[in-house]
């Protein structure tokens, strides 16, 4: 299958948040050590001396080292825990977790089918006549997750791997009964989409084509090529946000790249923006994305949209957007102008 002809229409809407400073009274930080050998109560008693504490941790296969998602409640306190830390445990990276947000979708009903008008623009009726999507293709959607019941989207990701219900990890990947996706906000298997957002961005992806319901997706099959009326792409709902405004970290955006692979996503469309101090090749969401790539995984993020004229200019940013600063990720705009 020619991917590239998928490639082009995953686009989605995005709105930047600024990294937090110490000046706040509360900021989640992310730590890496320089060695395996770490006793976590012991770095819990550091933390409690600014009324921090862990608040989430993660070993990707690919590291020999942990991360670690830290909350600290007196940050001015900070400059003296990093220092005993670097003195105990060889603390090699420190960094304030960059929040993530989703932009706005419209809720006109007639939004979705007056965007129809961009795929006329790409030319994709001639896409279809020789590929109109494919079941053996799976793409993850990272964002607020895919309404399941939803009438035009027919081609959801199940995992044959594992046994529904059974509170058993069967496939081993570290995540129990992950029957379609996961969702990291609540650390369950409930991927439901309770913004909307992110099953917007799915049905531009994969919504069913050629069925007189709703939107055509870009890779949404049912067309008959070659006497064969075609399936669309598998989509991986993998749930990061949701419609009370909570957002994952870097590492919990890095989570959901993980595990997208693991479950053998040839593409992962990321509809979100996130930041990162320099040197951002330390930072974990850019380590696994780079993993990704080395394993032939298309990586898509948008490059932002915005009406305010000093955000317009990328030179203009205070910070590192991560995503469309890395290599292997094609970043995709949009123009009124085709």
């Amino acid at each position: 299958m020619k991917l590239k002809n998928l490639v082009v229409i995953l686009v989605s809407l995005i709105f930047v948040l600024p990294l937090l400073d110490t000046r706040t009274t509360s900021q989640n930080y992310i730590i890496q050590f320089a060695t395996a050998a770490v006793n976590r109560n012991k770095i819990r008693q550091h933390l409690a001396g600014c009324q921090g504490d862990i608040i989430r941790s993660y070993a990707p296969g690919y590291s020999k080292y942990r991360w670690y998602e830290i909350r600290i409640n007196q940050p001015d306190l900070l400059p003296r825990i990093i220092k005993k830390l670097r003195e105990e445990y060889q603390l090699t990276y420190v960094a304030p977790v960059t929040p993530v947000k989703l932009s706005a979708t419209a809720n006109d009903p007639y939004f979705l089918t007056g965007q129809q008008n961009y795929f006329k623009r790409l030319g994709i009726e001639a896409a279809w006549n020789n590929q109109a999507g494919s079941d053996r293709i799976k793409v993850a959607v990272i964002d607020t997750g895919i309404d399941s019941l939803h009438p035009d989207i027919n081609n959801i990701f199940l995992n044959k791997k594992e046994i529904p219900f059974d509170s058993i990890d069967n496939d081993n990947n570290g995540y129990v009964d992950d029957i379609r996706g996961w969702n990291f906000i609540n650390e369950n298997n409930y991927t439901d989409d309770d913004n909307g957002h992110g099953t917007h961005v799915a049905g531009i992806i994969g919504a069913t084509t050629n069925n007189q319901i709703g939107i055509a997706g870009a890779a949404g099959g049912g067309f008959e090529i070659d006497g064969k009326k075609r399936r669309g792409v598998i989509l991986i709902p993998l749930k990061t946000a949701n419609k009370r405004n909570q957002h994952g970290s870097n590492i919990v955006i890095a989570k959901a790249v993980d595990l997208a692979v693991n479950y053998g996503a040839k593409i992962i469309n990321l509809s979100l923006q996130t930041t990162a101090i320099n040197p951002i090749e330390k930072d974990p969401l850019y380590q696994s994305l780079s993993q990704a790539a080395r394993q032939g995984v298309i990586l898509i993020a948008a490059s932002g949209n915005t009406d305010d004229p000093h955000y317009a200019n990328l030179d203009n940013w205070s910070h590192y957007n991560l995503l469309t600063n890395h290599p292997d990720v094609i970043a995709v705009t949009a123009t009124e102008v085709i």
